[in-house]
C-alpha cells in the first residue's frame, strides 16, 4: 500500500502510485495523519480495510479494522441486564488539588498513563465505595471498574462507563445501566485499560452490558 513515516510525534502516509487509498471518499497519494489523541483520527480506507493511528504512552500504532470479518458478519448482538433505577447512584466527586497521572494496567501488559482529576464515592447499603475517575473529555468522567459479576455474568476484564460533569462541582450521578464492555471482549488486537486495583468493587453490579455470547475473532471472554 505504501508506508507510514514518523518524525517526532508527526506521521505521514505515502501511498504507492496506483493503490486506491481513500480519505473521506477521495484518493490519497500522501498526507499527514492525526492520531486518536487529537480527537477524531484520520481514517484511511483500502478496499474492505480501514486504518487509523492510535497513540499510547508515547508509542504510535496503526489500528486496522476488517469490515468483512467473520466476527462482524456473524455478530450475535449485545446482552444487557434490565434497566434498573437502583443502578443509578448519587455520588460525590472529590477533586485532587491538581490532576494526577496514574498508570493503568491494560490488556497487553503495558500500563497506560491516564489523567485523573479526582475520585467519586457512593453508598450501597450503608457501605461507602470509591472509584478513581479519569478524564473523559467534555468535562465528563471516565470510569473503569470491576465487580463481583466479572468472569461469569460479565466480562472478566471489567467494564467502562461515563458520568456527566459534576454539578455544583461535586454531585455526580453514576449510571451503571450504561456500563459497557471494552473492545477486548471481541478481539485480542486492542489495548484496553483494565480496572486498577482500587477500582475493583467488592459487590455485584447487576446492571449494564453482560458477557458477549457470540463468536469473536479471538477476544478473551
Amino acid at each position: 500500500m505504501g508506508r507510514f513515516v514518523r518524525s517526532g510525534d508527526k506521521v505521514r502516509v505515502e501511498v504507492v502510485p496506483g493503490i486506491p487509498v481513500l480519505h473521506d471518499g477521495a484518493p490519497v497519494s500522501g498526507m499527514r495523519l492525526s492520531t486518536d489523541v487529537d480527537g477524531d483520527p484520520t481514517v484511511l480506507r483500502v478496499g474492505s480495510l480501514s486504518l487509523h493511528l492510535i497513540a499510547r504512552s508515547g508509542r504510535i500504532a496503526v489500528r486496522v479494522r476488517v469490515q468483512e470479518s467473520r466476527a462482524l458478519r456473524q455478530f450475535a448482538g449485545l446482552d444487557w441486564y434490565p434497566v434498573d433505577s437502583a443502578a443509578r447512584r448519587a455520588a460525590r466527586f472529590e477533586p485532587f488539588s491538581s490532576p494526577r497521572t496514574m498508570p493503568v494496567p491494560n490488556f497487553i501488559g503495558e500500563p497506560l498513563d491516564r489523567q485523573s482529576p479526582g475520585f467519586v464515592t457512593f453508598d450501597v447499603d450503608g457501605h461507602v465505595h470509591r472509584l478513581d475517575a479519569f478524564t473523559g473529555g467534555k468535562g465528563r468522567l471516565f470510569l473503569v471498574f470491576g465487580d463481583a459479576t466479572n468472569g461469569h455474568d460479565t466480562y472478566a476484564g471489567g467494564r467502562f462507563f461515563y458520568a456527566d460533569p459534576p454539578s455544583d462541582g461535586r454531585l455526580v450521578v453514576l449510571d451503571f445501566n450504561k456500563a459497557y464492555n471494552p473492545p477486548c471482549v471481541f478481539t485480542p488486537y486492542a489495548a484496553c485499560p483494565l480496572p486498577p486495583s482500587q477500582n475493583r468493587l467488592g459487590l455485584a453490579i447487576e446492571a449494564g452490558e453482560k458477557m458477549y455470547r457470540g463468536e469473536t475473532d479471538g477476544g478473551l471472554l
